[in-house]
């Protein structure tokens, strides 16, 4: 039961954190131009975190709920490495390519 509760916490923290920042751009620039362009840019990132994380979260937990604690410590890691890597250069990519596909999608 306690580690539902701090999962439970740790989901709400990242909700609360995430309604934050946008506050934060909103206090920060006001409405707008600059604002508008800003969380247009975040739109096709956040879609790519959700389709991964929808799927990764229904592949790994039956693939973890087999194994042994130590098999889940090592699995654990190396997919955290692996998605780190993985969004690294996605984000590189994106970064660098914002300004052909940003007016695309807006």
């Amino acid at each position: 039961m306690r580690k539902h509760l701090i999962l439970a916490s740790l989901v709400a923290m990242n909700t609360l954190g995430l309604f934050l920042v946008q506050l934060l751009v909103y206090f920060q620039f006001g409405t707008g131009g600059i604002t508008d362009a800003f969380m247009a840019s975040l739109t096709l990132p956040q879609a790519l975190m959700v389709i991964v994380a929808v799927a990764l979260t229904s592949s790994l937990i039956p693939h973890f709920a087999g194994e042994d604690e130590a098999s889940q410590r090592e699995d654990g890691w190396f997919v955290l490495l692996a998605l780190g890597v993985m969004f690294l250069v996605i984000s590189v990519i994106l970064s660098l390519t914002a300004s052909l596909w940003v007016p695309l999608i807006f």
